[in-house]
């Protein structure tokens, strides 16, 4: 498996061939807030992009 980090030159997203059913850009903010609601879970120690 290989992960990558980058900069995005617009924030267009584009899903191709049902790959993923939704996505979506969050900013710093956004994930914070939507860890303490309950609407995101950061991945656990075990899955790939915890690191």
């Amino acid at each position: 498996m290989l992960g990558y980090h980058a900069k995005a030159g617009d924030n267009g997203i584009v899903l191709n061939d049902h790959e993923l059913d939704e996505a979506k850009w969050l900013s710093r903010t956004e994930i914070e807030d939507q860890m303490r609601d309950g609407t995101f879970v950061p991945p656990t120690p075990t899955s790939f992009p915890f690191d």
